[in-house]
Formats: C-alpha cells, sequence, structure tokens
C-alpha cells in the first residue's frame, strides 16, 4: 500500500474533526478576527454530522470489499443514515429509496433528474484517495461511480476529483504545485479549471476572507467549497488547526469545508500532526482509527 498508516490515520481523522470542528459555524460567517475566541469556545464533546457519517460508509465498503463495489457503498450509505446528522433533503430522499430497495442509479435520477451538483460527493470522497493514490485511470473512475450514487452532475463528480486526486498527491508525495499541474491535466471542465488558476494566484501573497470568498466561494455547491477546501489545506500545509481555523474564518458551509480541508491536511501531517487533545474529544475516534487501519491493510 502506497502511503504510512499515518497517513491514512491522520486523513480519517482530520476529515472527521474537521466536520466536528466546522459544524457549530456552518451557515455563519466569515469570522475573520474573531476566530480563536470562538474556536476554544467548543464544546467539550466534538460531534460530528453527515459529512462524517459518509466517508466512514466509503472507507468501510473499500475496506470490506478490498476495492470498490457501488452496490456495496451505496448499501452503506442507506445502512448508516442517521438523520440527526443534517443530510440534505435530497440525499435523505436517495438514501430512503436506496434502503427499499431501489438501485441506486435510478434512486439518485428520480429525486435528481440532472444530477446534483452539491458538495456531498466531495466532502465523503478522501477514503477513495487513500486506497487508489497509485491508480490515476481507476482513481478518476471510482470517483465519479462513487460520487453518482448520490451527486451526478458534472461539477459534484470533479469537485470530488480535487480532493481524491489531492489526497492521492499526498499520499505519493507530490508538492502542492505538482499536485496543482496534475489536477490541471486531469479536471475537464472550465469551471474548476478557473478556480485552478485563481488558487495559484492566491497562493502567491496573502489573501483576505472577501477576495477568497470571491475568487473561491463558501456554498454548498461543490464548485464553491471543493476549491476553497483545497486552497486553505495549502495554506494552512501541515499546520491542521491553522488550517481549520482558516476554513471556519471563510464561513459558509464550514463543515464540509473544513471536513474537505481537513482530510488533506491530516494527510500530510499523519497522525502525529493532530492534536492529542482534540482526537480525545471526537466522537467515535477510536471507531475512525480502527477504520483507517482496516483501510491501510485492505490495499
Amino acid at each position: 500500500m502506497t502511503g504510512s498508516e499515518s497517513s491514512f490515520t491522520g486523513c480519517l481523522l482530520g476529515l472527521a474533526l474537521g466536520d466536528a470542528l466546522g459544524a457549530p459555524f456552518e451557515g455563519h460567517g466569515p469570522f475573520a478576527a474573531e476566530v480563536e475566541t470562538l474556536f476554544n469556545r467548543l464544546p467539550p464533546a466534538l460531534r460530528y454530522t453527515d459529512d462524517t457519517e459518509m466517508a466512514i460508509g466509503v472507507a468501510e465498503s473499500l475496506a470490506a470489499k478490498g476495492g470498490f463495489d457501488a452496490e456495496h457503498m451505496a448499501r452503506r450509505f442507506a445502512e448508516n443514515f442517521n438523520p440527526a446528522r443534517g443530510y440534505g433533503p435530497g440525499t435523505i430522499a436517495v438514501l430512503g429509496m436506496i434502503k427499499r430497495g431501489v438501485p441506486w442509479h435510478a434512486a439518485n435520477r428520480a429525486v435528481f433528474p440532472e444530477g446534483s451538483f452539491g458538495n456531498g460527493a466531495a466532502m465523503r470522497a478522501a477514503p477513495i484517495g487513500l486506497f487508489f493514490a497509485e491508480d490515476l485511470e481507476r482513481l478518476k473512475e471510482v470517483t465519479f461511480i462513487a460520487s453518482s450514487i448520490t451527486h451526478d452532475h458534472a461539477l459534484a463528480k470533479e469537485g470530488a476529483l480535487l480532493i481524491t486526486h489531492a489526497v492521492s498527491g499526498i499520499i505519493r508525495g507530490r508538492s502542492n504545485n505538482e499536485i496543482l499541474d496534475e489536477l490541471s491535466g486531469t479536471i475537464e471542465t472550465e469551471e474548476y479549471r478557473g478556480k485552478l488558476d485563481a488558487i495559484r494566484e492566491l497562493l502567491k501573497a496573502p489573501a483576505s476572507t472577501e477576495t477568497v470568498i470571491e475568487r473561491l466561494g463558501h456554498s454548498v455547491l461543490a464548485q464553491e467549497s471543493a476549491p476553497t477546501a483545497l486552497y486553505a489545506y495549502m495554506r494552512g500545509g501541515t499546520d491542521y488547526p491553522e488550517t481549520v481555523r482558516l476554513c471556519i474564518s471563510i464561513g459558509g458551509d464550514t463543515d464540509t469545508i473544513c471536513a474537505m480541508a481537513g482530510a488533506l491536511s491530516g494527510a500530510r501531517a499523519g497522525f502525529e500532526g493532530i492534536p492529542p487533545e482534540l482526537i480525545e474529544r471526537l466522537e467515535d475516534s477510536d471507531r475512525i482509527l480502527d477504520l483507517a487501519s482496516e483501510l491501510y491493510r485492505a490495499g
């Protein structure tokens, strides 16, 4: 298996913690100067949302099957579904149909005839980048099919590919510039090509929160959150808390942006780069640690 077990653990913990840390601020901000104060007022128990619950389903399926099985993964999503986690109404409808035995490819089109381009596929995609890190052709294929279980629009699928390909690049030891170059070579939509160019420009010098939001976005749309998460990771690097603080300062869909950026930062920093005091407060942290080990061994 490419990469270290520490990177796998850091990625999954980074995703779950980012989700839990960002959730209290969802739909608000930008927060700018008061982020540090807000960060210190977080509840003692850090609970994750649908972002992590679905990412757990992705990792469980890949580990159980030793590879990708769309039907199995769709069933894991439906079996894990807890409505208290904050799922969107469209995903709730799709998962409800799958649970009743409707094939996933029929369920997603019944709910989203044109395909949803929300960030629900990108938020859960990081484990795919871990598992298929060395096979970039298969990585893209699996990312797109796995996304289509609930989000079958090209923008949703390419948003997920931003995350899986970046995770893969981190696992393969690529620099941020190399990751951006690789993404430019595999991304097909003009929307994301423009966002990658914007990320390059924003990384050249300090950028205001308002500029980041204007250039990249901070909404629930895949094209307005996955690029933002990629930027936040590349700005924060291996400093996991700083990456999360940056995401929170941007505001908007903070749980999902923090989850995606947290997965990338955690993969780069490894388990050792995640503050232990945060891990201790994270809901189901032992389960996530075990799952990261299972996923690593399954490859």
